[in-house]
This record gives C-alpha cells, sequence and structure tokens, in this order.
C-alpha cells in the first residue's frame, strides 16, 4: 500500500451521492492511477445512505471502497451531515433551522448536496446531534480498518451552513437562541453589563434576543461571534466523534480564507477551526484570466493557520465553469498549471482537485471535471497528470522543502472587518484592502505571512521587520497593546488611516488614532471623510489622483515626518519614531489603489496602482528588508523553497502574452535544473549572486531545482 511519506498526495474529488454511478467507478480509478493520482476523496451522504432510520448502505461505501483497493488508491472521506435524511426531518419538525423572518426552512436539494436534504436540522438541537453521531459511530466502526481510508473529514468547508446559499439570516430557532443567551451571560457575566455593552435597557435576559435587522454593531458583532464559535465547536464535536473510533487522522479546509472573503455573513474564523483538526486545507475556484495573486494569498493565509501543521489545495477548480445550460470555456493548460503550482509554491503539500469528472446530477451538471460527462480525460486531466508526474518523481523534495522566512506580516483584524459588515452590509473595503497590499508584495517577491490579532504575540511580531495593518478601524484590545511593545522594540508599522475609528465597545472613538494610540503615531486626526478623491504628492515618487481610497483623512499636532503632502500641502503620510522603531500612518488607504483586477491584462497598470506599488516598496528598502529574488518584470512572479542544500525555485507568468525575463537570486546556485525539461539553465554569477534568463510562451509555471 501507499506510504504516505513517499508521496505528494495528489487526486480529485469523486463521489457523493448519486454521482459518478457504480458502473463507472472501476474505469474511473483505473483512469485516475494511470493519472499518477494517489488520493481521491469520497462523501459521506447521511441522507442519501440511510434513508431509514438504522438502515445504512454499507454495500455502496464497501464497494467504492473495494475499487479504490484495486487500483492502490488512498481514500478521503468525508462526513456530510447537512443533507439531513427525510425520515429524520419529518420525525423532528421543530428542529429545522429558521431564518431571522422565522420561517423554518424546508429541505431541499443543493449545489453541494444534490441528492436533497439540505440545509437539513439544526445541531444546537440535543435530539439532532444524537441521531447525527449514531449515524457517524455506525459508519466508522464499519470502515475504521479499511486500509484504503487516509482520512477522515468531519464537515466540508466549515461554515454556517444554512448561509451557503440563501440571503436569509440563521439560525433563530429555540435552541440556538437559548444558547446565544447562555453564551451572552457567560461573557458579560450580568445583564447590567450587556445594557452597557449594547446601550440597551433589558429588565430580563428572556428579554434579550439575537439581532434580525442588520442595524446596529455591538449587537451583531456577539451574535456573529457566537455563531463563528457554534461552527466550531460542531467540527471540533465531529472530530471527537472520529478520534474516538477510527485511527486515521482527521482533515479540514476553509470555504476561502477569511482574508479575501465575507467570513463574517458565513460565520466562520480559519485560525480557530484550524487547531481542531489534524492538517489544515483551503478551496479556491479560480476565473479565467485571474492570475494567481488570490491563491497565492489564501495559500499563505492557510500556511499561517495551520501554524506548522501540514496544509493542502484541497478544492481546486478542476475544469470549465458554470453548470446546466451555462458551461463557460475550459481554461488554457498553461493557466490550469498557474492554479494548481501556485498553492504548492506556498508550501502546500498535498493538491484536490473539484472534481474528477463532470457530475450529471444536480447544478452542477457538466462543470469543474478533470474528465467530461462520459469519463473521458480532457486536456486538464493529461496537464494535471504532467503535474503529478512531477511531483512523483521528485516526492521527497517537494515535502521536505519549506517556505522561506518573510519579514513583512500583514494583519487579519477579524474586529475591523465586522465592523465593516455592520456598516455596509458587506467586508469589501476591508477585503480589497487587504488584497491590495497583499499584491505589492508578492509582485514585488517578497514573501509574507499573515496573522491573526487574537493569536498573535510579541514574540511572534519580533520576528517582523515589517507589520501592515489595512482597513484597521477597530483592532482588538489585546493587539492595541502589543502594537506599542512592537513598535518600541525596534518594528515598523504601517497603518491605512482611521486606526481604531470605533473603540472596544464599536463606539466612535473620541479621539482618532483611538485607543490612546496617537502617542505611538505621533499625531492626531484633525478630519475625516470618505467622498474626497485627493491628490498626492510621494515625494521624488510622483504626484497622482487617488481615486480607489475610501477615506481621506487630515492631522492635527504632528511631531513625525512627512513622508507624503496633498496637493495643499497637508501632511497625507506621516511617520513616527517611537522607542527603537518606526509608525507610519496614512492618510489615505493605499491598499485600496492596488487591489487586483479580477481579470488580469497586459495593459500598464493604473498611475495610482504604481506610484502606490513603488512607495511601500520604497519603505521596504529603507527599513531593510532584504530582497532575495529581483525580476525585471512585475507580472512574472518567483519564490524559492529550500531544504538543505537543495531546493525548488518556482516561476509564473501571469500573463497570456509572451516573456522574456532576467531572474538575479542572491543565493549563490551551483545548478539549476528544469524538472519539466529535464535540462540544466545555464547561470551567470556576479557578485556572489546567481543571474539567468528564461522566456514564457504565455502564462505558465516553470518549476526548477536549485542546488547550493
Amino acid at each position: 500500500m501507499l506510504n504516505e511519506r513517499s508521496i505528494f498526495p495528489f487526486g480529485a474529488q469523486y463521489l457523493r451521492g448519486a454521482t459518478p454511478e457504480p458502473e463507472d467507478w472501476d474505469k474511473d480509478l483505473k483512469l485516475a492511477k494511470s493519472l499518477g493520482f494517489n488520493t481521491m476523496r469520497a462523501w459521506i451522504c447521511w441522507g442519501y445512505l440511510e434513508p431509514k432510520q438504522g438502515e445504512i448502505n454499507f454495500n455502496y461505501i464497501d464497494t467504492f471502497l473495494d475499487t479504490m483497493g484495486k487500483y492502490n488508491l488512498k481514500a478521503i472521506l468525508l462526513f456530510n451531515l447537512y443533507g439531513c435524511p427525510e425520515w429524520a426531518t419529518r420525525k423532528y419538525p421543530n428542529c429545522r433551522y429558521v431564518d431571522n423572518e422565522g420561517i423554518p426552512a424546508e429541505p431541499n436539494a443543493a449545489s453541494s448536496i444534490p441528492t436533497g436534504g439540505w440545509p437539513g436540522l439544526c445541531f444546537d438541537h440535543n435530539i439532532v446531534r444524537e441521531i447525527a453521531e449514531n449515524f457517524m459511530r455506525k459508519v466508522l466502526e464499519h470502515l475504521k480498518d479499511r486500509p484504503e481510508i487516509s482520512y477522515w473529514e468531519p464537515m466540508n468547508e466549515p461554515i454556517l451552513d444554512p448561509q451557503r446559499y440563501s440571503n436569509k439570516m440563521y439560525c433563530y430557532c429555540s435552541a440556538t437562541r437559548a444558547k446565544f443567551t447562555e453564551w451572552l451571560k457567560k461573557k458579560y457575566g450580568t445583564l447590567n453589563a450587556l445594557n452597557e455593552a449594547w446601550g440597551r435597557s433589558h429588565s430580563a435576559w428572556e428579554d434579550v434576543r439575537p439581532p434580525t435587522y442588520q442595524r446596529g454593531y455591538t449587537q451583531w458583532i456577539d451574535w456573529r461571534r457566537f455563531l463563528i464559535e457554534r461552527t466550531v465547536n460542531i467540527v471540533k464535536w465531529r472530530t471527537e466523534v472520529i478520534k474516538s473510533v477510527a485511527p486515521q487522522p482527521v482533515m479540514a479546509h476553509t470555504y476561502e480564507a477569511m482574508c479575501c472573503c465575507d467570513f463574517v455573513t458565513k460565520a466562520y474564523d480559519d485560525w480557530k477551526l484550524a487547531r481542531v483538526v489534524d492538517k489544515w486545507g483551503v478551496s479556491r475556484f479560480p476565473s479565467i484570466g485571474e492570475g494567481a495573486t488570490i491563491m497565492a494569498l489564501e495559500a499563505d493565509a492557510v500556511r499561517n493557520q495551520a501554524c506548522g501543521k501540514e496544509f493542502w489545495q484541497s478544492e481546486l477548480r478542476g475544469g470549465r465553469g458554470g453548470g446546466g445550460l451555462n458551461l463557460e470555456k475550459l481554461p488554457s493548460p498553461e493557466e490550469f498549471s498557474l492554479w494548481t503550482w501556485a498553492s504548492i509554491e506556498h508550501g502546500a503539500k498535498g493538491v484536490l482537485y473539484w472534481q474528477f469528472r463532470n457530475e450529471r446530477h444536480g447544478d452542477e451538471s457538466g462543470n469543474m471535471g478533470l474528465c467530461d460527462n462520459d469519463g473521458k480525460p480532457l486536456i486538464m486531466a493529461k496537464t494535471a497528470s504532467k503535474i503529478c508526474n512531477i511531483l512523483n518523481e521528485n516526492a521527497d523534495l517537494f515535502r521536505k522543502v519549506k517556505y522561506p522566512e518573510p519579514e513583512v506580516a500583514i494583519l487579519m483584524s477579524p474586529l475591523s472587518y465586522m465592523v465593516n459588515w455592520c456598516a455596509q452590509h458587506n467586508v469589501n473595503l476591508s477585503m480589497d484592502s487587504f488584497t491590495g497590499y497583499y499584491r505589492i508584495f508578492w509582485e514585488a517577491n517578497i514573501p509574507v505571512d499573515i496573522l491573526h490579532e487574537e493569536f498573535v504575540s510579541l514574540a511572534k511580531l519580533k520576528e517582523y521587520k515589517l507589520l501592515i495593518l489595512p482597513f484597521p478601524i477597530c483592532l482588538a484590545s489585546s493587539f492595541n497593546k502589543l502594537l506599542f511593545e512592537y513598535v518600541k522594540n525596534g518594528g515598523t508599522v504601517l497603518t491605512d488611516p482611521a486606526i481604531d475609528l470605533f473603540d472596544h465597545r464599536q463606539r466612535m472613538s473620541r479621539i482618532i488614532p483611538g485607543e490612546g494610540l496617537t502617542e505611538l503615531f505621533g499625531c492626531q486626526e484633525r478630519e475625516i471623510n470618505s467622498t474626497e478623491k485627493p491628490v498626492v504628492q510621494f515625494g521624488n515618487l510622483g504626484t497622482v489622483k487617488l481615486l480607489k481610497t475610501h477615506f481621506v483623512e487630515r492631522f492635527t499636532k504632528i511631531r513625525g515626518q512627512v513622508l507624503a503632502s496633498y496637493f495643499n500641502g497637508d501632511p497625507a503620510i506621516i511617520i513616527n519614531s517611537y522607542g527603537k522603531g518606526k509608525a507610519i500612518l496614512s492618510g489615505v488607504n493605499l491598499g485600496l489603489s492596488c487591489t487586483p483586477p479580477r481579470v488580469q491584462s497586459g495593459n500598464l497598470p493604473e498611475p495610482e496602482t504604481i506610484t502606490v506599488k513603488n512607495f511601500v516598496i520604497s519603505l521596504v528598502e529603507k527599513i531593510g528588508i532584504s530582497r532575495k529574488i529581483l525580476i525585471n518584470d512585475d507580472k512574472v512572479t518567483a519564490t524559492l523553497l529550500t531544504a538543505e542544500k537543495e531546493g525548488i525555485l518556482f516561476v509564473s507568468n501571469h500573463l497570456k502574452e509572451e516573456k522574456k525575463c532576467q531572474i538575479s537570486l542572491e543565493e549563490s546556485l551551483s545548478g539549476l535544473y528544469d524538472l519539466e525539461k529535464k535540462e540544466e539553465i545555464p547561470l551567470l554569477r556576479k557578485d556572489e549572486k546567481t543571474i539567468f534568463e528564461i522566456s514564457f510562451k504565455g502564462m505558465g509555471t516553470k518549476i526548477f531545482k536549485t542546488i547550493i
């Protein structure tokens, strides 16, 4: 059988409910093996496998695993309990999810559960957990000794699942309301403390209710935090059930990395979820022409969420988008290759595509498959096979290389995202600010870490020379305290405007920067607006009109040095010395000026993007952050993963245009070997640097083995 340590896990999602049909399993899995795949994922759909209470169709699971074993393939088995059996819905009608208008959710088919039963019954009811756990335990007892199983998954993309396909808010059933009240009692202790925080005057706990109309701040943030903890609790409970019976490890993956998704509506926190499983991963379904910036960001975020655990690209778009009557074009082999390598480039140790063949059932019919409706391999399957062969031939190296240690970190502030959501019913400003800053460093080949404000220590912050705070309108109090110490000890922080615009109670700060940060940044807000499109002078880097900034902040009581000015001479960006470090406050949203375009093009970036990128990179150089990879084209990126005296260098062209570029590595290499073409690359050494040239016909990634 397969030895996990000797392979790079590579494969696809394959089976869920009614498709693919059993008569296709043998030929499909034989094909998967011939492509070089070693791992396939299957769903254990509760409603599909237990149509009558206590009668589980084990023959379905056993036959599938027998076929997997026949071709020496490993299986990841996912428990999907949101496709609830109809007998359970009929037997426990009062346990259905209830929306914000008080209407119970009817069980339906859904994209992820074409076999029906979604969204199922609410797990805040003890009886629902009891019958679901009974199903899980019977399956686990039956399958625990099967050698084909490599991992279990407790839940697909853990979120508040009824929010997945609905504009309604959930859940307002009696059990969830009761648990929310208990959560509030534990947090606040007394009703008076709750009233002070919410600005209310409840006279009894029975009068406290979860918000339904999307206005207000603190009560909504408490409600979303409770639901986030609820999601974590459900995954933890299911994981504990699995571990109490089966010997195989447990893995899960995030819906999308929370820094670039509306995690507030969907009620999940990647960092908290990653802590309750053995391995962690991410889903990504890029659009054609999107490039790999967001994929790289998600991989970096998930790498940090995993905290040293192995992480995977657990669901990657396998074929055409759309479904049913709306069928998109297939991605090109080059772009498909770019998507695949992006996560591996950032440290992923496994890849699974969504999915192996097009589904023939439900509203995802005809899409996402590496193979067509009849199971014939498409160009993506052949491209995946080539990638798989490179990984198989160099599995030990790919498994042991490590991502470089970044000198730059970007802060993920869930609290700021939540306030953004409360104010505007979305997280777009927070999300676009974050992705814009990430793009600056990604295109400059500067590695970064992604930090969560609730899971960072001073010791961790000290690892970085530069800390970025995108759209920090309400930072956690614990992090504000760390920020002083980080800068005092020699760190540099760069923040967007309106830092702590809201205080720890989500009330507008009297003085901004809030929470006492005026001392750190050496200035105070004089005025702020969100309607102006200012002209900013970035010193010798140029003068440009910023059309994408949200805030324009002007300052008073300035003690620091001015780095950039508004056209009328007012300071726009200020740097202040504090202890051994520096605090830089921008009056404009620099990240928003660099938000990645949805579709990449060969056109020159907008003037504000170019100027802002140059400004941020100039700060990087002044701080003394090393740029270990230099490329004479910012649409070509590179990352070097190393392990002792060898490593892997990834070089990617993000545009369809042909490229010839020169790459300079700070590392002095004795050899460079193209793993796809299996040929040596000529090297030039100058000033202890390694210089070489490569050409791209168009979009794609080249993979090189390096020898030091």
